[in-house]
């Protein structure tokens, strides 16, 4: 059996020399959060209110849909068929809220 936890240990410490983690809602920001570094977390259908970083260097985006959120955490059941919420947001919105870490 191989263990994983030196390997994560290694990834923690890269995240946590990091100027700006720029990614999804998933693990590896939550480990840019408990770093405290600046982190842009893009949401789609998860809510931001419920996983999101909550400290000034956490900051998100995400389109202002009345869909999203749509996954239900709970059951693990996606709302939707389109992606909207991931499909429609620009590049150039992400980059937009970069520009507050610089």
């Amino acid at each position: 059996m191989i263990s994983i936890l030196p390997h994560l240990h290694f990834l923690i410490a890269i995240i946590s020399k990091l100027d700006l983690l720029i990614g999804n809602d998933n693990g590896l920001m939550h480990i840019g959060y408990a770093t405290n570094i600046n982190t842009l977390t893009i949401f789609g259908m998860t809510n931001e209110k419920e996983t999101g970083g909550y400290r000034e260097k956490n900051k998100n985006v995400f389109l202002d849909l009345e869909c999203r959120p749509c996954f239900d955490s709970s059951s693990d059941y996606i709302g939707c068929n389109s992606f909207d919420c991931l499909t429609k947001l620009s590049v150039e919105k992400v980059i937009e809220k970069c520009q507050i870490f610089l």
